[in-house]
């Protein structure tokens, strides 16, 4: 679970966990702050009810965001009932901040995504990729001898032993590097949002790029 606290736009707090008790986490996370509104999504489609509870009895509105919610862009994907809500969710906040313009989203999560804004406000699709900390699972799981690694530390271009020689190719490889310059060479989007706990391994040495907190 991951939590954001806003006041007037602007970031207050964030957590995250993986606790499986949601009602305490976000009571604690909350503590000390009057909560007007919030918004709750969740990508597995199955909605925590006491959760959903504990919002409604402790603010003035509270939303579930599911495939009713009322959008401020449009979906131009073809099967709009499959497209995950974290992805529209990140769409909606790209828009909010940079109206107007081409937005390539890029979600380091679990999974990668990268879909593509348009101007008009338009969800133009993208495509899906492995997460840095899924390939490292995979490749530990399916092979002998391989150890399991983290996702943090030295990525030099030559492995120089076992830990490092997963670095490019498994904690953010060439591979997403490339597909990231390919997106941009062949949509031209002009303003670039990164999302998700990998989203640091992108960078944001421009001024057309978003780092989200």
């Amino acid at each position: 679970m991951k939590l954001t606290l806003f006041e007037k736009g602007r970031v207050m707090a964030n957590a995250c966990t993986e606790s499986d008790n949601a009602v305490q986490f976000v009571s604690n996370f909350v503590k000390g702050y009057r909560i007007e509104a919030a918004i709750y999504c969740s990508v597995k489609r199955a909605y925590d009810k006491q959760l959903q509870e504990w919002l409604q009895a402790h603010t003035t509105k509270a939303i579930c965001f599911d495939e009713k919610t009322l959008l401020p862009i449009t979906i131009g994907y073809r099967t709009p009932h499959t497209l995950g809500y974290d992805r529209i969710a990140a769409a909606v906040g790209a828009q909010s901040l940079f109206p107007q313009q081409n937005i390539l989203i890029i979600d380091a999560g679990t999974a990668i995504t990268y879909d593509l804004l348009s101007a008009d406000g338009t969800f133009a699709g993208g495509n899906i990729a492995p997460g840095a900390d899924l390939r490292l699972q995979s490749l530990h799981e399916h092979t002998g001898r391989l150890p399991l690694v983290e996702t943090e530390g030295d990525t030099p271009l030559l492995g120089y032993d076992t830990t490092t020689a997963f670095g490019l190719t498994a904690r953010h490889s060439l591979r997403n590097r490339g597909l990231h310059r390919g997106m941009h060479q062949t949509l031209r989007p002009t303003f670039g949002f990164l999302n998700g706990r990998g989203r640091r391994a992108f960078g944001n040495n421009d001024k057309k790029s978003y780092l989200c907190p």
